[in-house]
């Protein structure tokens, strides 16, 4: 038998709006409770540090951290228009 837990963290409102601070607080709690992979479904249009540091953190400490690659932007290049976190 496997054994899987789902930890769901929310950071974004009703409207899909959140902060980067939240961002890295719902991160960082994934990390310190034990979570292996991380589902990153949202992104955001611009390049944060502190996010940056949060994915790297993740990856020091084992976590698989899985990013969406802009799907709010279909027939966009990833390249020229940086999606965040997957950019």
């Amino acid at each position: 038998s496997w054994q899987v837990g789902l930890m769901p963290l929310k950071f974004l409102d009703s409207d899909g709006i959140g902060d980067t601070a939240a961002a890295v607080a719902a991160i960082d709690y994934a990390i310190d409770n034990g979570a292996r992979v991380i589902n990153a479904s949202w992104g955001r249009g611009s390049y944060s540090v502190a996010l940056r540091r949060a994915v790297e953190h993740a990856a020091e400490r084992g976590v698989l951290f899985v990013a969406a690659a802009g799907n709010s932007l279909p027939g966009k290049d990833n390249d020229q228009i940086p999606f965040f976190p997957a950019s």
